[in-house]
């Protein structure tokens, strides 16, 4: 059962790899969620280790931002607007 499930299970590979599953933070630990200078691109990211906590809400967030919906919570503090490079129109994003 277990060996033809999972044939590496319970002897030796010598075939074994390293991965690691990444969670991106932000500099200051909220995630980045919104619109950003490119009209067909938006962010959902940063949320570290509480993406799966957050994901529900977040995602919800990102569905109102993009069809035109007022998000039901501030965007205070999880836009990219707290970042002030986002901010600068010189800001080269190409």
């Amino acid at each position: 059962g277990l060996n033809r499930l999972f044939p590496y299970a319970t002897g030796e590979c010598d075939d074994m790899k390293f991965w690691a599953g990444l969670r991106p933070n932000t500099p200051d630990g909220p995630p980045i969620i919104g619109a950003t200078p490119y009209s067909n691109l938006y962010l959902n990211t940063g949320h570290g280790t509480l993406g799966w906590t957050m994901s529900l809400g977040s995602g919800k967030l990102l569905a109102n931002i993009i069809s035109g919906i007022e998000p039901e919570i501030s965007m205070e503090g999880i836009d990219m607007s707290r970042f002030n490079y986002a901010n600068k129109t010189q800001l080269n994003y190409g």
